[in-house]
Protein backbone atom coordinates (compact mmCIF):
# COMPACT_ATOMS: atom_id res chain seq x y z
CA UNK A 1 0.00 0.00 0.00
CA UNK A 2 1.24 3.19 -0.96
CA UNK A 3 2.47 5.34 1.97
CA UNK A 4 -0.32 8.09 2.74
CA UNK A 5 -2.93 5.84 1.33
CA UNK A 6 -6.31 4.96 3.48
CA UNK A 7 -5.60 1.75 5.42
CA UNK A 8 -9.31 0.97 4.72
CA UNK A 9 -9.32 -0.78 1.44
CA UNK A 10 -13.41 -0.13 0.77
CA UNK A 11 -12.37 3.87 1.49
CA UNK A 12 -9.34 3.73 -0.80
CA UNK A 13 -11.83 2.22 -4.07
CA UNK A 14 -14.67 4.48 -2.98
CA UNK A 15 -12.13 7.06 -3.12
CA UNK A 16 -11.29 6.38 -6.73
CA UNK A 17 -14.47 5.59 -8.21
CA UNK A 18 -15.47 9.49 -6.70
CA UNK A 19 -12.36 10.97 -7.52
CA UNK A 20 -10.82 9.08 -10.74
CA UNK A 21 -6.99 8.44 -11.60
CA UNK A 22 -5.23 10.74 -13.25
CA UNK A 23 -4.69 8.26 -16.38
CA UNK A 24 -8.58 7.47 -16.31
CA UNK A 25 -11.86 9.82 -17.62
CA UNK A 26 -13.85 11.16 -15.27
CA UNK A 27 -18.15 11.85 -15.90
CA UNK A 28 -18.11 8.79 -18.44
CA UNK A 29 -21.62 8.06 -19.46
CA UNK A 30 -22.72 4.55 -18.19
CA UNK A 31 -24.81 2.16 -19.84
CA UNK A 32 -27.84 0.51 -17.60
CA UNK A 33 -29.06 -2.80 -19.00
CA UNK A 34 -32.22 -4.38 -17.17
CA UNK A 35 -32.08 -8.28 -16.88
CA UNK A 36 -35.03 -8.65 -19.42
CA UNK A 37 -32.61 -7.40 -22.08
CA UNK A 38 -30.20 -10.46 -21.14
CA UNK A 39 -32.45 -13.44 -19.89
CA UNK A 40 -36.25 -14.53 -20.57
CA UNK A 41 -38.30 -14.96 -17.06
CA UNK A 42 -38.85 -18.70 -18.10
CA UNK A 43 -35.65 -19.62 -18.43
CA UNK A 44 -34.57 -19.21 -14.60
CA UNK A 45 -30.98 -19.16 -13.15
CA UNK A 46 -28.46 -17.64 -11.19
CA UNK A 47 -26.40 -14.68 -12.52
CA UNK A 48 -22.74 -14.91 -11.62
CA UNK A 49 -21.44 -11.73 -13.27
CA UNK A 50 -19.25 -10.85 -15.84
CA UNK A 51 -16.11 -12.49 -17.47
CA UNK A 52 -12.36 -11.31 -16.76
CA UNK A 53 -12.97 -8.93 -20.36
CA UNK A 54 -16.49 -8.06 -19.21
CA UNK A 55 -17.64 -9.13 -23.22
CA UNK A 56 -19.48 -12.25 -21.51
CA UNK A 57 -22.58 -12.28 -18.81
CA UNK A 58 -22.21 -15.55 -16.99
CA UNK A 59 -25.34 -17.33 -15.37
CA UNK A 60 -25.94 -20.87 -14.24
CA UNK A 61 -29.04 -23.22 -14.71
CA UNK A 62 -29.70 -26.65 -13.19
CA UNK A 63 -30.54 -29.50 -15.12
CA UNK A 64 -31.36 -32.41 -13.09
CA UNK A 65 -28.44 -33.54 -11.19
CA UNK A 66 -25.94 -31.00 -12.77
CA UNK A 67 -25.12 -27.34 -13.26
CA UNK A 68 -24.61 -25.70 -16.50
CA UNK A 69 -22.51 -22.58 -16.29
CA UNK A 70 -23.70 -20.20 -19.80
CA UNK A 71 -21.67 -17.59 -21.08
CA UNK A 72 -23.93 -15.10 -22.99
CA UNK A 73 -21.95 -12.81 -25.73
CA UNK A 74 -23.00 -8.99 -24.27
CA UNK A 75 -22.20 -6.32 -26.83
CA UNK A 76 -24.54 -3.21 -25.16
CA UNK A 77 -24.11 -1.22 -28.32
CA UNK A 78 -26.48 -3.75 -29.43
CA UNK A 79 -28.83 -2.80 -26.88
CA UNK A 80 -29.70 1.16 -27.81
CA UNK A 81 -33.13 0.02 -29.42
CA UNK A 82 -34.22 -2.95 -28.21
CA UNK A 83 -37.52 -3.68 -27.39
CA UNK A 84 -39.72 -5.20 -24.77
CA UNK A 85 -40.43 -8.32 -27.79
CA UNK A 86 -36.70 -8.31 -28.78
CA UNK A 87 -34.44 -11.43 -28.99
CA UNK A 88 -31.87 -11.82 -26.33
CA UNK A 89 -28.07 -13.15 -26.50
CA UNK A 90 -28.17 -16.72 -27.41
CA UNK A 91 -25.59 -18.98 -25.36
CA UNK A 92 -21.87 -18.69 -27.01
CA UNK A 93 -20.77 -21.38 -24.19
CA UNK A 94 -21.81 -24.19 -22.17
CA UNK A 95 -19.69 -26.16 -18.79
CA UNK A 96 -21.72 -28.97 -16.94
CA UNK A 97 -20.55 -30.57 -13.88
CA UNK A 98 -22.15 -32.77 -11.99
CA UNK A 99 -23.34 -32.21 -8.54
CA UNK A 100 -25.62 -33.89 -5.53
CA UNK A 101 -29.19 -34.00 -6.00
CA UNK A 102 -31.80 -34.24 -3.51
CA UNK A 103 -35.81 -33.80 -3.11
CA UNK A 104 -35.09 -29.79 -3.49
CA UNK A 105 -33.10 -30.37 -6.67
CA UNK A 106 -28.96 -29.99 -7.16
CA UNK A 107 -27.96 -28.62 -3.45
CA UNK A 108 -24.08 -28.65 -3.74
CA UNK A 109 -22.28 -25.72 -3.52
CA UNK A 110 -20.53 -24.44 -6.80
CA UNK A 111 -17.57 -22.58 -7.73
CA UNK A 112 -16.55 -21.22 -11.46
CA UNK A 113 -13.20 -19.47 -12.03
CA UNK A 114 -11.28 -18.54 -14.98
CA UNK A 115 -7.56 -18.94 -14.92
CA UNK A 116 -5.05 -16.14 -14.99
CA UNK A 117 -4.58 -15.79 -18.33
CA UNK A 118 -8.15 -16.18 -19.52
CA UNK A 119 -7.62 -19.62 -21.00
CA UNK A 120 -9.70 -22.20 -18.77
CA UNK A 121 -12.63 -22.05 -16.75
CA UNK A 122 -13.13 -24.60 -14.49
CA UNK A 123 -16.64 -25.45 -12.32
CA UNK A 124 -15.75 -26.92 -9.17
CA UNK A 125 -18.55 -28.69 -6.78
CA UNK A 126 -17.88 -30.44 -3.17
CA UNK A 127 -20.41 -31.94 -1.58
CA UNK A 128 -21.36 -31.63 1.34
CA UNK A 129 -21.10 -34.40 3.96
CA UNK A 130 -24.37 -36.86 4.62
CA UNK A 131 -24.99 -39.40 7.56
CA UNK A 132 -24.65 -42.41 4.55
CA UNK A 133 -21.29 -40.42 3.16
CA UNK A 134 -19.19 -40.05 6.56
CA UNK A 135 -15.92 -41.41 5.12
CA UNK A 136 -15.25 -38.73 2.39
CA UNK A 137 -16.88 -36.38 0.50
CA UNK A 138 -16.65 -36.24 -3.39
CA UNK A 139 -15.30 -33.49 -5.67
CA UNK A 140 -15.95 -32.42 -9.05
CA UNK A 141 -14.32 -30.13 -11.42
CA UNK A 142 -15.26 -29.57 -15.17
CA UNK A 143 -12.83 -27.58 -16.80
CA UNK A 144 -12.75 -25.82 -20.54
CA UNK A 145 -11.11 -23.72 -22.75
CA UNK A 146 -12.98 -19.97 -22.33
CA UNK A 147 -14.89 -18.50 -24.81
CA UNK A 148 -11.98 -15.40 -24.87
CA UNK A 149 -9.63 -18.24 -26.03
CA UNK A 150 -11.64 -20.48 -28.34
CA UNK A 151 -12.51 -17.29 -30.90
CA UNK A 152 -14.41 -15.84 -28.70
CA UNK A 153 -16.82 -18.98 -28.71
CA UNK A 154 -17.26 -19.28 -32.34
CA UNK A 155 -15.36 -22.36 -32.67
CA UNK A 156 -16.93 -25.65 -34.19
CA UNK A 157 -17.04 -27.42 -30.91
CA UNK A 158 -15.20 -27.08 -27.01
CA UNK A 159 -14.16 -30.33 -25.39
CA UNK A 160 -14.38 -30.21 -22.12
CA UNK A 161 -12.54 -32.45 -19.56
CA UNK A 162 -14.35 -33.60 -16.11
CA UNK A 163 -13.16 -35.92 -13.37
CA UNK A 164 -14.31 -36.02 -9.60
CA UNK A 165 -12.27 -37.57 -6.60
CA UNK A 166 -12.63 -37.77 -2.87
CA UNK A 167 -11.38 -35.05 0.13
CA UNK A 168 -11.50 -37.06 3.88
CA UNK A 169 -14.23 -36.27 5.58
CA UNK A 170 -11.98 -35.40 8.80
CA UNK A 171 -10.38 -32.47 7.20
CA UNK A 172 -11.40 -29.43 7.76
CA UNK A 173 -12.10 -27.66 4.44
CA UNK A 174 -8.83 -27.46 2.21
CA UNK A 175 -8.26 -25.65 -0.50
CA UNK A 176 -9.20 -27.91 -3.10
CA UNK A 177 -6.99 -26.98 -6.38
CA UNK A 178 -4.28 -24.75 -7.95
CA UNK A 179 -4.08 -23.98 -11.48
CA UNK A 180 -0.90 -22.63 -12.66
CA UNK A 181 0.83 -21.74 -15.94
CA UNK A 182 4.34 -22.17 -15.41
CA UNK A 183 5.77 -22.86 -19.11
CA UNK A 184 6.00 -19.32 -21.01
CA UNK A 185 6.78 -20.72 -24.07
CA UNK A 186 3.94 -23.02 -23.73
CA UNK A 187 0.54 -20.47 -23.55
CA UNK A 188 -1.58 -23.97 -24.16
CA UNK A 189 0.22 -25.72 -21.52
CA UNK A 190 -1.83 -25.82 -17.94
CA UNK A 191 -0.95 -27.35 -14.63
CA UNK A 192 -3.38 -28.25 -12.16
CA UNK A 193 -3.01 -29.58 -8.61
CA UNK A 194 -5.64 -31.36 -6.73
CA UNK A 195 -5.54 -31.89 -3.39
CA UNK A 196 -7.15 -35.05 -2.18
CA UNK A 197 -5.70 -34.85 1.26
CA UNK A 198 -3.38 -37.55 1.08
CA UNK A 199 -2.21 -36.97 -2.48
CA UNK A 200 -1.41 -34.17 -4.07
CA UNK A 201 -2.25 -35.17 -7.73
CA UNK A 202 -0.16 -32.62 -10.75
CA UNK A 203 -2.04 -32.88 -13.75
CA UNK A 204 -0.73 -31.19 -16.97
CA UNK A 205 -3.48 -30.20 -19.05
CA UNK A 206 -3.20 -29.40 -23.36
CA UNK A 207 -5.59 -26.76 -25.15
CA UNK A 208 -4.57 -27.15 -28.43
CA UNK A 209 -6.16 -25.65 -31.97
CA UNK A 210 -7.25 -27.76 -34.61
CA UNK A 211 -8.25 -26.75 -38.34
CA UNK A 212 -11.13 -28.21 -40.01
CA UNK A 213 -10.11 -31.57 -41.55
CA UNK A 214 -7.06 -31.67 -39.54
CA UNK A 215 -6.53 -34.88 -37.33
CA UNK A 216 -3.24 -33.33 -35.77
CA UNK A 217 -3.00 -30.76 -33.82
CA UNK A 218 -1.53 -27.34 -34.95
CA UNK A 219 1.60 -26.60 -33.01
CA UNK A 220 5.19 -25.35 -33.56
CA UNK A 221 7.02 -28.08 -32.03
CA UNK A 222 6.84 -31.10 -30.03
CA UNK A 223 5.57 -30.73 -26.65
CA UNK A 224 8.22 -31.67 -24.48
CA UNK A 225 8.04 -34.83 -22.12
CA UNK A 226 6.08 -34.64 -19.72
CA UNK A 227 4.84 -31.44 -20.26
CA UNK A 228 7.00 -30.40 -18.14
CA UNK A 229 7.00 -32.23 -15.05
CA UNK A 230 9.57 -35.39 -14.69
CA UNK A 231 10.20 -38.41 -12.88
CA UNK A 232 12.89 -38.61 -10.00
CA UNK A 233 12.92 -42.04 -8.85
CA UNK A 234 15.17 -41.36 -6.47
CA UNK A 235 12.22 -38.89 -4.35
CA UNK A 236 10.19 -42.05 -3.97
CA UNK A 237 7.21 -39.35 -2.73
CA UNK A 238 6.61 -38.05 -6.20
CA UNK A 239 6.00 -40.70 -9.10
CA UNK A 240 3.44 -41.99 -11.66
CA UNK A 241 0.03 -42.86 -9.99
CA UNK A 242 -0.89 -46.20 -10.25
CA UNK A 243 -4.39 -45.56 -9.96
CA UNK A 244 -4.96 -42.17 -11.99
CA UNK A 245 -7.92 -40.20 -12.28
CA UNK A 246 -10.32 -40.98 -14.56
CA UNK A 247 -11.33 -38.30 -17.39
CA UNK A 248 -14.54 -37.55 -18.90
CA UNK A 249 -14.10 -36.01 -22.40
CA UNK A 250 -17.43 -33.86 -23.82
CA UNK A 251 -17.39 -32.14 -26.90
CA UNK A 252 -19.60 -29.17 -28.03
CA UNK A 253 -20.76 -29.49 -31.34
CA UNK A 254 -21.86 -25.82 -32.43
CA UNK A 255 -23.21 -24.71 -35.78
CA UNK A 256 -21.11 -22.07 -36.53
CA UNK A 257 -19.42 -22.02 -39.98
CA UNK A 258 -16.06 -21.23 -38.15
CA UNK A 259 -12.33 -23.18 -39.33
CA UNK A 260 -11.37 -24.13 -36.52
CA UNK A 261 -12.19 -26.67 -33.41
CA UNK A 262 -10.58 -26.25 -29.69
CA UNK A 263 -9.35 -29.85 -28.34
CA UNK A 264 -8.60 -30.58 -24.42
CA UNK A 265 -6.40 -33.13 -23.11
CA UNK A 266 -4.27 -34.09 -20.01
CA UNK A 267 -0.54 -34.96 -20.93
CA UNK A 268 0.71 -36.45 -17.75
CA UNK A 269 -0.54 -37.17 -14.35
CA UNK A 270 2.31 -37.33 -11.12
CA UNK A 271 1.33 -37.78 -7.57
CA UNK A 272 2.71 -35.66 -4.46
CA UNK A 273 2.29 -38.57 -2.01
CA UNK A 274 2.05 -36.71 1.73
CA UNK A 275 2.43 -39.58 4.61
CA UNK A 276 6.04 -40.39 2.52
CA UNK A 277 6.98 -37.05 2.50
CA UNK A 278 6.41 -36.65 6.23
CA UNK A 279 7.91 -39.26 6.75
CA UNK A 280 11.04 -38.81 5.00
CA UNK A 281 11.07 -35.48 6.42
CA UNK A 282 10.67 -36.63 9.99
CA UNK A 283 12.74 -39.44 9.83
CA UNK A 284 16.03 -36.56 9.76
CA UNK A 285 14.80 -34.17 11.48
CA UNK A 286 16.09 -34.48 15.16
CA UNK A 287 13.88 -32.49 16.89
CA UNK A 288 11.30 -34.63 16.02
CA UNK A 289 12.74 -37.98 15.39
CA UNK A 290 11.64 -39.89 18.13
CA UNK A 291 8.08 -38.87 17.49
CA UNK A 292 4.80 -40.92 15.45
CA UNK A 293 3.12 -39.34 12.92
CA UNK A 294 -0.64 -39.41 14.26
CA UNK A 295 -2.69 -37.30 12.14
CA UNK A 296 -2.38 -34.61 9.65
CA UNK A 297 -3.76 -32.00 7.65
CA UNK A 298 -2.53 -30.23 4.61
CA UNK A 299 -3.30 -26.99 2.98
CA UNK A 300 -2.12 -25.59 -0.82
CA UNK A 301 -1.49 -21.66 -0.12
CA UNK A 302 -0.42 -20.33 -3.68
CA UNK A 303 0.97 -20.96 -6.74
CA UNK A 304 4.53 -19.32 -8.00
CA UNK A 305 4.67 -18.91 -11.63
CA UNK A 306 7.66 -17.56 -11.36
CA UNK A 307 9.47 -20.06 -9.24
CA UNK A 308 6.99 -22.77 -11.08
CA UNK A 309 6.41 -23.77 -7.28
CA UNK A 310 3.47 -24.10 -4.94
CA UNK A 311 3.62 -23.36 -1.18
CA UNK A 312 1.98 -25.38 1.30
CA UNK A 313 1.12 -26.18 4.61
CA UNK A 314 1.25 -29.31 7.20
CA UNK A 315 -0.34 -29.14 10.57
CA UNK A 316 0.67 -32.44 11.80
CA UNK A 317 -0.52 -34.13 15.20
CA UNK A 318 2.61 -35.95 16.35
CA UNK A 319 2.75 -38.63 19.60
CA UNK A 320 5.99 -39.28 21.42
CA UNK A 321 7.90 -42.82 20.80
CA UNK A 322 7.28 -44.44 23.48
CA UNK A 323 5.77 -41.83 25.67
CA UNK A 324 7.95 -40.10 28.24
CA UNK A 325 7.13 -40.69 31.74
CA UNK A 326 8.58 -37.31 32.72
CA UNK A 327 5.69 -35.75 31.09
CA UNK A 328 2.70 -37.73 31.73
CA UNK A 329 0.40 -34.52 30.99
CA UNK A 330 1.64 -34.46 27.06
CA UNK A 331 -0.79 -36.11 25.21
CA UNK A 332 0.27 -35.46 21.51
CA UNK A 333 2.77 -32.21 19.85
CA UNK A 334 1.03 -30.50 17.23
CA UNK A 335 3.68 -29.27 14.62
CA UNK A 336 2.91 -26.64 11.42
CA UNK A 337 5.20 -26.87 8.20
CA UNK A 338 5.10 -24.46 5.43
CA UNK A 339 7.40 -25.54 2.74
CA UNK A 340 7.68 -24.87 -1.27
CA UNK A 341 7.52 -27.85 -3.62
CA UNK A 342 9.42 -27.60 -7.00
CA UNK A 343 6.69 -29.23 -9.38
CA UNK A 344 9.47 -29.75 -12.19
CA UNK A 345 12.16 -30.95 -10.10
CA UNK A 346 10.69 -32.53 -7.12
CA UNK A 347 12.94 -30.88 -4.86
CA UNK A 348 11.44 -28.90 -1.40
CA UNK A 349 12.48 -26.35 0.75
CA UNK A 350 11.61 -25.99 4.02
CA UNK A 351 10.60 -22.30 4.79
CA UNK A 352 9.21 -22.58 8.74
CA UNK A 353 8.84 -25.47 11.07
CA UNK A 354 6.39 -24.37 14.20
CA UNK A 355 5.87 -26.32 16.77
CA UNK A 356 3.97 -26.46 20.09
CA UNK A 357 2.18 -28.68 22.57
CA UNK A 358 -1.06 -29.50 24.23
CA UNK A 359 -0.64 -30.55 27.83
CA UNK A 360 -3.57 -32.27 29.91
CA UNK A 361 -3.27 -28.81 32.39
CA UNK A 362 -3.05 -27.06 29.30
CA UNK A 363 -0.08 -25.34 30.34
CA UNK A 364 2.45 -23.90 27.72
CA UNK A 365 5.61 -24.49 29.79
CA UNK A 366 6.85 -27.86 27.78
CA UNK A 367 5.85 -26.66 24.21
CA UNK A 368 10.05 -25.91 23.10
CA UNK A 369 12.59 -27.09 21.50
CA UNK A 370 15.99 -28.56 23.54
CA UNK A 371 18.35 -26.52 23.79
CA UNK A 372 17.22 -23.87 20.64
CA UNK A 373 20.23 -21.85 19.31
CA UNK A 374 18.23 -19.44 17.83
CA UNK A 375 14.46 -17.40 18.64
CA UNK A 376 12.19 -19.52 16.88
CA UNK A 377 8.05 -19.05 17.12
CA UNK A 378 6.29 -21.84 19.34
CA UNK A 379 2.88 -22.77 18.24
CA UNK A 380 0.71 -23.62 20.80
CA UNK A 381 -2.83 -24.25 21.26
CA UNK A 382 -5.18 -22.49 23.36
CA UNK A 383 -8.39 -24.31 24.78
CA UNK A 384 -10.70 -23.62 22.09
CA UNK A 385 -8.26 -25.02 19.80
CA UNK A 386 -7.07 -21.32 18.38
CA UNK A 387 -3.73 -20.52 17.15
CA UNK A 388 -1.28 -18.81 19.52
CA UNK A 389 2.12 -17.65 18.21
CA UNK A 390 4.64 -17.28 20.95
CA UNK A 391 8.08 -15.62 20.68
Amino acid sequence: MVHGAPRNAFLALATRERTGRSASQLHVPRKVLSLRQVFRYEEGGVLLGFSSDGNFLVNCITLDSQYEVQWRRVHFQDFHHWREDGHVPETAFKLRVDGASSAYGVNTPLEVWQSADDALVLAVTVDTLAEDRESSRRCRVAVAPSPTFDDGGLAAAVTSLSFEWSQPALSQRMESWQLMHLMRERADVHHLLVNAGTTVHVLVLHVWKRGRGQSQPLVTAAAPKGLGVSYFPEKAWYYPPVFPIKFLNSTEHRHHHATSDRLFRTGVEHLFDVERFLGEFLEPFKPLRRCNLVDYDLRLVRACAVEKSVFMIYVMALAPSPPEPSRPGIHHLRVALFLSLELFTGAYHIIRVLKGCRSGAGSFADCHTAAPTRVELQLAFTQDAEWMWLR
